[in-house]
Parts: C-alpha cells; sequence; structure tokens
C-alpha cells in the first residue's frame, strides 16, 4: 500500500496579542486599583520563625563552604598584576 506525502502545510502560530507588552509601568489605572483592592484585604503571609532560622543557618553554612572552596572569588584576592589569583596560578579553564 503505497503511502502519500504529508501535504505542505504551514502551522498556524498562536494569537499573539498586538502591541507592547503590558509592565506594572503600562497597566491600566483599572488594573492597578484592583490591584490595590486586592492586596488590602489578602492575608499576609505565615512564615514559621523556625523555618525561617533554619534558612538563614543553611545560606550561611553555604556561603561559608563556598569561601573555602572558591576563596579567589572573594573580594581582594588578586595577584600581583591584577590578575586573580587562580590565573595567576596557572589553573586549569582560567586565561594565563
Amino acid at each position: 500500500m503505497p503511502v502519500s506525502e504529508p501535504a505542505d502545510v504551514t502551522p498556524e502560530s498562536a494569537a499573539a496579542p498586538a502591541g507592547p507588552v503590558r509592565t506594572r509601568e503600562t497597566a491600566s489605572d483599572g488594573h492597578r486599583r484592583a490591584l490595590a483592592a486586592h492586596q488590602e484585604v489578602a492575608p499576609p503571609r505565615r512564615v514559621d520563625p523556625a523555618i525561617a532560622e533554619a534558612v538563614e543557618r543553611q545560606t550561611a553554612a553555604m556561603r561559608a563552604l563556598s569561601a573555602q572552596a572558591f576563596p579567589e572569588t572573594e573580594a581582594g584576592s588578586t595577584a600581583p598584576g591584577g590578575r586573580p589569583a587562580a590565573a595567576a596560578a596557572g589553573l586549569p579553564g582560567q586565561n594565563t
């Protein structure tokens, strides 16, 4: 049984809105009023203090480990001549 070739059909593109993209700066006054009204009655976010403290501890630990693993990214860690310490040391992947 012969197979017919598919017809040359150009797929239709999704309808995109014409004109500039709307941002907060270009939003209509009605949108701004509706958003302000919603924000007035929306319940405030509840944050568990224990979770917030755990996030802070984890962030501090990650920054400390990052500073140990990548000391050349710290401020003032340039070799003589203004080059990063890793580049001056001739480490792989660095421009020498």
